[in-house]
């Protein structure tokens, strides 16, 4: 991560990536919030899930987070951003209340996305994560 090029933004996204499991267990959202973009819609909506399960006392297990990168492309030369194609592996999940009922549950799971990843004030910021868009005809 210490570097500025596209091996610099794959670390990044392994790295961002990776704080989410913690995040949800600690409700400790400091880290995620520094390394998330205002636009990113994931990152909002996963620090919103990490509040709740805070705020309302739920117990969050499981739920580790891996990215293999698949392929990094060039960096943007208007926007800064690298995209990257990415395989996230999320290992199964439970939140439970403080009473131990299960509010959710999921099986591990693997999933294909693009990722944006660029540069705000010297550190690297997740900008998006959504679908692979289809090859052009």
């Amino acid at each position: 991560m210490d570097h500025k090029d596209a091996d610099g933004a794959a670390a990044a996204v392994k790295y961002i990536l990776g704080l989410e499991q913690q995040m949800m267990m600690t409700g400790d959202t400091e880290e995620w919030e520094a390394h998330s973009h205002r636009s990113c819609g994931f990152c909002a909506s996963r620090l919103e899930q990490a509040r709740t399960i805070a705020e309302r006392g739920d117990i969050y297990t499981g739920g580790e987070v891996k990215a293999t990168i698949e392929t990094i492309y060039e960096r943007d030369a208007i926007t800064g951003v690298w995209p990257l194609d990415i395989a996230i592996r999320e290992d199964s999940t439970r939140i439970t209340d403080s009473s131990g009922e299960v509010l959710y549950e999921s099986e591990r799971r693997i999933a294909k996305h693009r990722a944006e990843i660029g540069i705000r004030d010297g550190e690297w910021v997740l900008v998006g994560i959504g679908q692979i868009p289809e090859a052009s005809s």
